[in-house]
This record gives structure tokens, C-alpha cells and sequence, in this order.
């Protein structure tokens, strides 16, 4: 059970209503008892798709690696091979991945002998072992990556620094240096002090900031429909650049349309190597 399916068991338990990111967005439309304040993972996927192709070209063929979890393979894989189709590109190898797998030269080399020029990535810490494999059997293809909300690159024994040089990749979750981590590692160290606080969970932090002004708008007398409400007067709300300014409105729950694009490296004052903004939030089209 993933992250989602095991929130979506909790709150359903709970009699509360839930819509976990693998339901579609035109069921967002029609479903006027739930309510979500991420993007779906399958606009991700789209988004992936249209920045490779405009990237690489309308005749290149592009292959993907994407985690296997339940969310994932349900949600992102359908969504990959529907945008590639309607962009009119190849997309001759999708790999599932395993958290624990040691190898990826199967699947890459598969890849390779496919002509992709383009590989993507839906995966978090196994992009590490992908770029080095593919360094092993001399494959150059031009790497992106989506939902790495990881912003510290692993290092010591996964090696990431090295591997992630010169990379760019299309991110919708800021990097370490915005102000609304400064606010996320201090309250961190205040009310946990004996755990590590690291750049990834900043996500969650900027997501909780969204739901208590949510019912801090909701005003006295919280419900589901006043937290809604509170919810959708949101115009341009600031998590200080850990997500770009929230706006809700009833035909838009998406929250933020807004990418940028990132390369490795950038090396932190602790030491450690960081993604390094080229740009700033721009609507991105292809969500």
C-alpha cells in the first residue's frame, strides 16, 4: 500500500471524504463531495510527456521509468502513453521500477537498442542507479525527470553528486534556498528536534500551511463545506516559493500550473550538492 492508499484507508475510516491523486481531474469536476489540494499525478505525466517532446523534437522516440506502486502504475503509465500519443511520439519502452532494485541495464539497454533519445524519469532514488548504469554501457540519452521533490542529492553511498551533473529537469516544488524553507527547518528543529529535517518532506509543510488556512478561513464553525470555501477564496497564497502561489477556483482545484526547470549541481554552504534554478515559476502548458 502506497502513501495515498494507506491516507485514502485512514480517512475513509474516519467517514471522511478523499480523493487521492490517481482519480482523474475531469472526475474533480463532477464530484462535488471531495476535494484535493495537489495536482493530479497524471498532469505531471502530461507535463513530462509535452517537455521532452518540445525539448527533443516531434520525431524522436522517448521511454520512461516509472516506480511501481499501485498510484503510479494505475495513474502516471496511462497518462504517458495518452499524451505521447496525442504529441505523435514513439514511446517504445515504459520500465517499472522496485525502491530496492540494484540493476536497471536490462531495462536500459532494452531502451537503447529502441532508439530512444529521451529517457524520463517517474522514479525518486532509483534515478541514481539509472544514471549510472546507463554511463556503464556508454547510452547518452538526454535525461528528465518529474516529481523529484528530492532536493538534496543523495550522496556517500549512492554517489548521486557525480551522476546528476549537468542534468535539467522540469520541477513544480521549489529548491532549498527559498525563504519558505528557512520557516520549514526552524519549526522542524522547535517540535523535532531529534529528527533529521530533510529539504524533501518541505513539500508536506507547504501542503499543511494550505489546509490551516484553509480552516483558519473556514471562520467558527468548521465543516467540509466551509473549509471549501475557506479553500477556494485562496488567490495567489504564498508558501514562500516551497510551491508557487496557490489560487483555487470551482472549475480549478489544481492549486498552481506553474514548473520551472532546474540542473544539478549547486553546492550547498553544508556541503551537499542541490538542484540549481535556471528560471523562475512559468505557467507550464502541458498540465
Amino acid at each position: 500500500m502506497d502513501g495515498a492508499d494507506a491516507a485514502g484507508q485512514v480517512l475513509g475510516e474516519a467517514g471522511v471524504p478523499f480523493l487521492s491523486s490517481q482519480s482523474s481531474y475531469e472526475s474533480l469536476k463532477t464530484q462535488s463531495t471531495v476535494f484535493t489540494v495537489t495536482s493530479p499525478v497524471e498532469d505531471h505525466a502530461r507535463g513530462l510527456v509535452n517537455f521532452m517532446v518540445d525539448r527533443l523534437g516531434q520525431r524522436s522516440k522517448v521511454c520512461f521509468f516509472v516506480t511501481d506502486t499501485n498510484l503510479w502504475r494505475s495513474a502516471v503509465i496511462p497518462s504517458l502513453k495518452d499524451q505521447a500519443k496525442k504529441r505523435g511520439v514513439e514511446v517504445p519502452v515504459i520500465a517499472e521500477t522496485q525502491y530496492t532494485q540494484t540493476s536497471f541495464v536490462a531495462q536500459l539497454k532494452q531502451m537503447q537498442d529502441s532508439g530512444c533519445t529521451g529517457v524520463g524519469m517517474f522514479t525518486v532514488l532509483e534515478s541514481v542507479g539509472i544514471v549510472r548504469d546507463a554511463k556503464s554501457i556508454n547510452y547518452k540519452p538526454v535525461f528528465s525527470g518529474a516529481e523529484w521533490t528530492f532536493d538534496v542529492l543523495v550522496q556517500g553511498e549512492y554517489g548521486a553528486a557525480g551522476s546528476f551533473y549537468g542534468m535539467k529537469v522540469l520541477r513544480l516544488i521549489g529548491t532549498a534556498d527559498e525563504p519558505g524553507f528557512d520557516d520549514y527547518f526552524r519549526d522542524s528543529k522547535k517540535y523535532t528536534p531529534d529528527d533529521i529535517a530533510l529539504p524533501d518532506a518541505a513539500v508536506h509543510y507547504a501542503i499543511a500551511q494550505l489546509a490551516v488556512e484553509g480552516m483558519k478561513r473556514a471562520g467558527p464553525r468548521l465543516t467540509r463545506n466551509t473549509f471549501v470555501e475557506g479553500l477556494l477564496s485562496f488567490r495567489k497564497f504564498s508558501t514562500k516559493g516551497i510551491l508557487d502561489d496557490t489560487t483555487y477556483t470551482r472549475d480549478d482545484r489544481a492549486g498552481t500550473h506553474t514548473v520551472y526547470t532546474a540542473e544539478c549541481c549547486a553546492t550547498a554552504q553544508d556541503g551537499t550538492t542541490r538542484w540549481k534554478k535556471l528560471d523562475g515559476w512559468r505557467r507550464w502548458d502541458g498540465f
